[in-house]
């Protein structure tokens, strides 16, 4: 029998009442708060619990390589207030919008991994110029451009790719087979330790929450290098916290909306064409 789990990373508690089947609690953080039942990332010998101030998600994503079975079919990873969303014509809710189990398992018979959407990046953010000393960079990702070269030198051209790129995708949000969430997992965390290291040796302080938020980068960098683009399957994410009505409109524009947004490959060519605009408009006004 298929084993089929998506983790939904929490720190605090929320109502989780209308999560899906096969959607599991998984809280982090050294504050366990009082929500009953769910997976904690500090269960079993083998854990980062003790780094979430740093690893934030990542230290359920940890938990789970380490400690659930390696023949699980699928296994994602979401967060407490943001899914990946599925859009049907008929739904009524937000709810009836988030992606099933079922629709996942779906998916991965013809992908090896489901992301979301790409975005355009940040001035500033995520991003390196190749018209800048690297000591006008940030100093974060010209170390992991170093322990690129120097450790990872098959992720070169991947890294290049994407940190000179101007698209990204945020989170650390995807599912995949659990052989995939392995060997991604294997990589992310042996490339966050050479960084962790690497801070240390030149005597500064860890940042919270960096390596959680160099990882979603590096996220794209990985897929770059393993998965060929054929293979991914781009899904929209929703913020529970940012959608103030959670129960659908009846209104003639929703139902436009609805229509179109449930027509994949409309809501590809939009995404799409939205991700490069912003790209247009941040490289000319932001300097992106």
């Amino acid at each position: 029998m298929s084993v089929e789990k998506i983790l939904v990373v929490a720190h605090k508690i929320f109502d989780d009442s209308n999560l899906p089947n096969g959607y599991n609690v998984t809280k982090v953080g050294n504050n366990r708060f009082a929500l009953p039942g769910g997976w904690s990332d500090c269960d079993g010998d083998d854990n980062i619990s003790h780094e979430n101030p740093w690893y934030c998600e990542l230290t359920a994503q940890y938990w789970a390589w380490k400690n659930l079975p390696e023949d699980m079919d699928v296994i994602g990873l979401v967060h407490y207030r943001r899914y990946f969303m599925s859009y049907k014509v008929d739904s009524r809710c937000f709810w009836d919008d988030v992606l099933s189990i079922e629709e996942a398992r779906n998916i991965l018979h013809n992908y090896k991994m489901i992301i979301p959407f790409k975005t355009a990046k940040r001035s500033g953010g995520s991003i390196l110029y190749r018209n800048r000393i690297m000591n006008e960079h940030d100093k974060h990702w010209v170390i992991i451009y170093q322990i690129m070269r120097e450790k990872y030198p098959d992720y070169l051209k991947s890294f290049e790719k994407v940190i000179f790129g101007k698209k990204q995708v945020w989170f650390n949000m995807f599912i995949a087979s659990k052989k995939i969430f392995d060997l991604y997992s294997q990589w992310i965390f042996g490339v966050l330790k050479e960084y962790d290291t690497a801070i240390k040796s030149i005597g500064e302080n860890r940042v919270p929450r960096v390596d959680g938020f160099l990882s979603e980068l590096l996220l794209l960098v990985w897929v770059d290098k393993n998965i060929a683009v054929k293979e991914i399957k781009y899904l929209d994410v929703k913020n529970i916290e940012a959608n103030e009505k959670l129960t659908y409109s009846s209104n003639f524009t929703n139902k436009i909306c609805k229509m179109l947004y449930s027509n994949y490959n409309l809501l590809k060519l939009y995404k799409n064409m939205k991700a490069s605009f912003d790209v247009i408009y941040r490289t000319i006004f932001e300097g992106l």
